[in-house]
């Protein structure tokens, strides 16, 4: 999503001719380093971290709902019996049912952090907008109870699983199988804990369905991230646009002036027949050049015919050639 420049940051030249303990830094290196501070001032490098962060978490738990629904898949809505699988099955369904809410509760608290951070927390936003998103999105009994779950999980351990294959037939009909993969009712209301998620449970049966539940909490919590990154995507978008396009327009200079042709990265031992370096270095300098640059300032007339020049905003126009004089030396 945000262009990177980083390749480009601790780029020094040492002369061994120099005295011990004297470096000297390259002007190119200065350059950089004087952009990549402007760059981390920016609005939208502390967004970046932030969408790190959301796309971390997503990962994790889209991780952890393909490992349990793969495991479910070979059980539930199939022709295999209870018998046939392995004695492993519960403990590992439990395991991974344990990762999977964790990380989805995980992903949530994340998405309040980011949205406070950037809304406020007592803003519209949170306390309205972002409220009826997830009404619409979960169904509130079934979170409660899946959050709360998780909670009963680290107190007393995984819940009793039931894995069980039925077989049914109506009056003459053919003979039909049923997987479920169960929880048990009485022994979840044992515990004091539930608050929220003890109006879920008591509506239940006493061996209740629980991957239905699972899977339809797992898209409503992928539903919702995909919403909220839209949503601070559009919000955001100026600030966004801006660290994106003043970091490609730096990693485009830089490729300019010290930017490795493909064959090099590859590894080959010389430049293919009719490569030009001097061409490579036009390419380079018109891909720069075509991108444009955010360095200008805005030139305003007056109605006498004065003209002003407009604040800068930090960020000048990238220089054309290097000026070896700019060079410094560090005594260390």
């Amino acid at each position: 999503m945000f262009a990177s420049c980083g390749a480009y940051i601790s780029h020094r030249d040492y002369d061994e001719s120099m005295e011990e303990g004297t470096v000297w830094r390259s002007p190119f290196s200065i350059e950089i380093e004087e952009r990549r501070e402007h760059l981390d001032s920016l609005e939208g490098a502390r967004l970046k971290l932030d969408f790190n962060s959301l796309n971390t978490s997503i990962f994790i738990l889209s991780g952890n709902g393909r490992d349990l629904l793969g495991l479910a898949s070979k059980f539930s809505k199939t022709s295999v019996h209870v018998r046939q699988l392995p004695g492993s099955f519960p403990d590992e369904f439990s395991r991974l049912l344990h990762n999977l809410l964790a990380s989805a509760k995980s992903l949530m608290e994340v998405q309040r952090s980011v949205g406070n951070r950037w809304w406020g927390k007592e803003s519209d936003f949170m306390a309205k907008e972002r409220s009826e998103v997830l009404r619409s999105i979960f169904i509130a009994d079934e979170v409660e109870f899946l959050y709360k779950l998780r909670d009963f999980a680290l107190h007393l351990g995984s819940p009793l699983l039931e894995i069980v294959t039925e077989m049914r037939s109506v009056g003459a009909g053919p003979v039909e199988q049923e997987n479920s993969i169960r929880l048990h009712r009485d022994q979840l209301l044992k515990w004091t804990g539930w608050r929220g998620g003890r109006n879920f449970l008591e509506k239940q049966a006493e061996e209740f369905e629980i991957f239905e539940v699972i899977e339809r909490y797992f898209k409503s919590v992928t539903d919702y991230h995909l919403w909220f990154w839209r949503r601070l995507e559009d919000e955001f978008s100026s600030s966004i646009e801006e660290h994106q396009e003043k970091a490609q327009e730096l990693f485009l200079w830089a490729e300019e002036f010290v930017g490795s042709p493909e064959w090099f990265r590859a590894g080959a031992d010389g430049p293919p027949v009719g490569w030009s370096a001097r061409r490579f270095r036009a390419e380079n300098t018109q891909a720069r050049y075509s991108y444009g640059s955010r360095g200008f300032r805005i030139f305003t007339v007056s109605a006498a015919g004065s003209i002003s020049v407009g604040e800068s905003s930090g960020w000048e126009n990238l220089p054309r050639r290097i000026d070896i004089s700019r060079g410094v030396e560090l005594s260390l």
